[in-house]
C-alpha cells in the first residue's frame, strides 16, 4: 500500500509535492483536528529516495506551519 502511494507520487513534479506539503502544514494549524503525520512520513520517504530535497521541504513546511498559526 505505502509503496504504491510512493510510486504514484513519483510521477508528479516536485513543485506540486512541495505545494502539497506546504498546504498540509498550513491546514494542520488552521483546522487542528486534521492530522498531517502521514504526510510528514510520505515527505520523509520522498526525501530519502531523492525525489525532493530536504531544505526546500523544511522551509516550505515551516512557512506553512507559521502562516497557518497566524491565521
Amino acid at each position: 500500500m505505502f509503496e504504491s502511494i510512493l510510486n504514484e507520487l513519483t510521477s508528479f513534479p516536485p513543485v506540486w509535492i512541495y505545494i502539497t506539503l506546504f498546504l498540509f502544514a498550513f491546514v494542520e494549524n488552521v483546522f487542528p483536528p486534521s492530522p498531517s503525520d502521514f504526510v510528514v512520513v510520505v515527505g520523509g520517504s520522498l526525501i530519502a529516495t531523492g525525489i525532493i530535497d530536504f531544505i526546500p521541504t523544511l522551509i516550505l513546511t515551516s512557512l506553512g506551519t507559521v502562516i497557518g498559526f497566524m491565521v
